[in-house]
């Protein structure tokens, strides 16, 4: 009889232990699908000598990411005490028309986020891996388009340029360490 009774209580006492770890830490499964639909003209001459001497093709297709990038991700936080807690996200780019990974043929296949930290309240967060750049990020702060790199001329002209003047890199660093103010 002993032995059943310390054998319940073991479990019970195991059962508790898993739901009390279970409230402390969450990991969700999100993202954002993103394809436009509709009619494109394009001009087949490239020389732009000519822009405006050529015709014009209508062209009905799919188009991914018109406002923004398709991605999916994975992110988890577990309670460490003290108000600090330890972190991780994963987040991969993909073309909404196609289901192919990356936002290009060649992409990484974690190119948005990839990276594990602690975070606190009090003295803000640490992250390691590949983060978003900060000049993306303040990019987008005052942009009405968010990160559309069709529609937005904040984003175009920092990211793609004219006449080869666009930024060198990408809106991620890989190998990177990341401090946010909690202010």
């Amino acid at each position: 009889m002993k032995f059943a009774l310390r054998s319940i209580t073991a479990a019970a006492l195991l059962a508790a232990t898993a739901a009390t770890a279970q409230a402390q830490s969450s990991v969700q499964l999100y993202g954002l699908v993103d394809i436009g639909v509709g009619d494109f003209e394009d001009n087949n001459n490239r020389s732009y000598g000519y822009f405006f001497r050529e015709e014009w093709a209508a062209l009905s297709r799919a188009e991914p990411g018109m406002m923004t990038t398709s991605f999916w991700g994975l992110q988890g936080k577990e309670d460490l005490g003290n108000g600090v807690a330890a972190e991780f996200k994963l987040e991969a780019f993909f073309r909404g028309d196609t289901g192919e990974q990356g936002r290009f043929q060649f992409d990484t296949t974690f190119g948005r986020n990839a990276y594990i930290g602690l975070t606190s309240k009090d003295l803000g967060s640490v992250r390691m891996g590949r983060n978003t750049t900060p000049l993306f990020v303040s990019t987008l702060l005052f942009n009405p388009f968010g990160d559309s790199f069709v529609w937005s001329p904040s984003i175009r002209q920092i990211f793609n340029g004219s006449t080869g003047g666009q930024l060198r890199g990408d809106s991620g660093w890989n190998n990177s360490v990341n401090f946010i103010s909690p202010n």
